[in-house]
């Protein structure tokens, strides 16, 4: 540890003052007179004695009598330097090699700093008071003190160990409960005598913001239900306040300049957060409330946008997020930073990188259609349905009109192409350069919802389509007008076609139809794969189309045989009874079976299954795997099927595990699904890798995986929808079930 005092040393006189300082004009022979230069050897000597010893005696009558010479021949500046360059000489000596602590145990107690500490001040004490026995005038003892001053601010400034070690003390006892602030008082009172009241108050200031950031952290970090600043705020004026005023002697200082740094501290907390608290939207509200009161400065405001975008970019913005929770992110972001700064600045900066990425996905228009038009409980985008039924208040924003009295520029600090975007719906549609695509993916929609009403009730879609027509205009929806009233129109028709045919004749009750204006429904409404109904359904519908043809005089009706519903009620020899809504092709094909059983004939092959109702092969195996799979059919042998009257017609094992299984097993089961083969030729190596990587996964991050994954050269890339995915894992015998994922089967 330095020292500043020892008494073993050779006292300094003019010989050796001169090998020192050669340049020294004040001591050369040349210039000195030899008088004159006794007299500064006795004063040097004095000096010496009480840089040397403790006792501070007064000079005697030879060194009165020397100084008065000195001081007479206007050497009183010249005697200052020696002075001074003897302190200089004396306090480098003994603190030679004090920087160099590397080997040192790290364990001195506080007693030791502040031993050190107090030297310093003693050394001072001794030095000025030789200085004002030597005469000097008040002038020279000013100069003298920032000199002394001086050498010890380079002492303790460059001595790193010795500013760490004070550091580390008033960190571990500033605000200790514990007895010690007497030392740190000393050790304040000694820095601020030596000049170093500027440098006491930053380590105070960093050791008070390390403090302050810790005791946030520890007691508010993750917490966002309620605001914390009124809390802190107390705690800053009972606790901090109280105790920083002993130790910072500054007028600047006061409660208003602590609230500042409390609230400086919890903004950085609450900015390392920002991504949590947006995903935490609406519980978060409070802590949002706070942080627009809190953040006061352009340099806080663009450490959030850079914190959040880099956590989007990390964890949101990659091909294993699911699209709807990035939508859903998106419209947190829209309210969350709405709160934080309501001119929307900061939200159109963070909302950028989120916009271009929801741009390339493939499924986002998709995602967000559906988002608006499903009003179930089970919508994950509720929001954007809520928000579609508020369009009553919805005002279309206006172009900038000169003519406008309430228009008001962009922020100063905004981007050149500003937007604010703080409508949800009109935010999300902006992401792509024309409304067109969203007009196309609404009326894929409807199509899709009319066309499986089965009670002609269109009063959801109508409203709906009147809510749309409020967001995108009434001419982008003409054919969605059409095809409502296609439904309309079917309830009246078959209604009135029900009544004119024969009630005795209970088949024809069975059979309802809606009829589409061509022309104004999407591909999505016309089949690809058409087939001959049975023989007793085709004539079914040849009564009702000549009921419809006297009704409604030129016009005829084309059947689309694969589109609509058909309910099934089916019962079996072993008691057993189901009741099926599917396709018109499965029902064909279980009607087919059950016309030929009553013809005795028992059992069928594919060909004549397909040559029967003349349908594609891929269609007839898609419905044959569909009633093996529920038991209904059984295969018999290769390519040819009957119906399972009886569980007792399968084997053990078959009862054990289900025909799903043997039905894979089998080459039916393989060749059944053409699409699903190519699932597995196409996407199955993609499928496999990610369960192998990555462990169990969920259905969504599969679907978006694949998406990202499946080059487009790889058959036009990745077309499945998740519920085609979805039967497809179902059904693969090298994937299992694994709670709400799936994972790699054990062999």
């Amino acid at each position: 540890m330095m020292t500043l005092s020892s008494s073993h040393q050779r006292p300094i006189d003019t010989a050796t003052l001169l090998n020192i300082f050669p340049n020294c004009s004040i001591i050369q022979e040349d210039y000195v007179p030899q008088s004159l230069n006794n007299d500064l050897n006795h004063i040097i000597e004095f000096i010496n004695y009480g840089l040397s010893h403790e006792i501070r005696d007064q000079p005697n009558n030879r060194v009165k009598q020397a100084l008065k010479s000195l001081f007479s021949n206007n050497m009183g500046g010249k005697l200052l330097d020696i002075y001074i360059d003897m302190i200089r000489q004396k306090v480098c000596h003994n603190n030679g090699g004090d920087d160099d602590h590397d080997d040192h145990d790290g364990d001195d107690d506080s007693s030791s700093i502040v031993s050190t500490v107090r030297t310093i001040g003693l050394n001072k004490d001794k030095f000025l008071h030789i200085a004002k026995q030597l005469q000097f005038n008040y002038i020279q003892i000013q100069i003298f003190e920032r000199s002394c001053n001086s050498v010890f601010q380079t002492i303790i400034q460059k001595n790193n160990y010795l500013s760490n070690q004070i550091s580390n003390l008033f960190k571990n006892k500033l605000f200790s409960k514990n007895d010690g602030k007497e030392d740190l008082l000393i050790i304040k009172s000694t820095l601020q005598y030596i000049g170093l009241k500027q440098h006491m108050n930053e380590i105070i200031i960093n050791v008070s913001i390390n403090y302050i950031y810790n005791f946030i952290n520890h007691n508010f970090g993750s917490r966002w239900e309620e605001p914390s600043m009124n809390i802190l705020a107390n705690w800053s004026s009972s606790v901090l306040y109280p105790t920083l005023t002993n130790f910072i002697t500054s007028d600047e200082f006061n409660i208003e300049i602590l609230n500042q740094l409390v609230k400086n501290e919890l903004v950085k907390l609450r900015t390392k957060e920002a991504f949590d608290i947006i995903v935490d939207y609406p519980d978060s509200l409070a802590t949002l409330k706070e942080l627009k009161y809190c953040i006061t400065t352009q340099k806080q405001r663009q450490h959030l946008v850079n914190t959040f975008i880099d956590s989007c970019n990390k964890r949101l913005l990659h091909a294993g997020a699911n699209t709807i929770d990035i939508i859903k992110c998106y419209l947190s972001t829209i309210k969350s930073f709405l709160i934080i700064d309501p001119r929307g600045v900061l939200l159109d900066k963070v909302c950028r990188p989120i916009r271009s990425y929801l741009k390339d996905r493939d499924d986002t228009i998709e995602k967000i259609v559906h988002g608006l038009l499903d009003d179930s409980e089970d919508n994950e985008l509720n929001d954007l349905a809520q928000e579609l039924r508020n369009s009553n208040d919805y005002i279309t924003p206006k172009i900038d009109d000169l003519n406008d009295l309430n228009w008001t520029p962009d922020p100063i600090d905004a981007l050149p192409d500003f937007r604010k975007g703080n409508d949800l719906i009109e935010s999300l549609i902006s992401i792509f350069d024309s409304k067109d695509i969203f007009i196309s993916e609404f009326m894929d929609v409807f199509c899709s919802d009319l066309l499986n009403l089965t009670d002609y009730n269109v009063t959801d879609a109508l409203l709906k389509l009147e809510l749309l027509k409020l967001r995108f205009g009434e001419r982008e929806f003409n054919s969605l007008d059409v095809m409502v009233k296609d439904l309309i129109e079917s309830k009246r028709i078959d209604h009135t076609i029900h009544l004119e045919l024969d009630e005795r004749n209970k088949d024809n009750g069975i059979f309802h139809s809606t009829v589409l204006s061509y022309l104004y429904w999407p591909n999505g409404a016309k089949s690809e794969e058409e087939f001959v109904l049975p023989t007793q359904l085709n004539n079914i519908f040849t009564n009702y189309c000549s009921h419809f043809e006297k009704l409604k005089q030129g016009r005829k009706l084309k059947l689309f045989s694969n589109k609509g519903n058909v309910e099934l009620d089916l019962e079996f020899d072993d008691n057993r009874k189901f009741t099926f809504n599917v396709s018109p092709d499965k029902a064909s094909i279980i009607h087919l079976f059950s016309s030929k059983e009553q013809e005795n004939i028992k059992e069928l092959s594919i060909d004549e299954i397909m040559n029967e109702l003349q349908m594609s092969e891929l269609l007839a195996k898609r419905a044959i795997a569909f009633w093996i799979k529920n038991q209904i059919l059984l295969e018999t042998k290769s390519g040819h099927y009957k119906i399972l009257n009886s569980l007792d017609e399968l084997s053990e094992k078959e009862k054990v595990g289900g025909t799903i299984n043997n039905y894979y097993s089998t080459e039916v089961g393989i060749k059944a699904d053409a699409e699903e083969e190519a699932v597995k030729l196409k996407y199955w190596p993609f499928i496999e890798g990610m369960l192998k990587n990555l462990g169990n996964m969920e259905l969504t991050k599969i679907h978006s995986f694949l998406k990202m994954v499946v080059p487009k050269d790889n058959g036009n890339g990745y077309n499945l929808s998740e519920k085609q995915l979805k039967e497809y894992l179902d059904n693969e015998v090298k994937v299992e079930i694994d709670g709400n994922g799936y994972k790699l089967a054990k062999r």
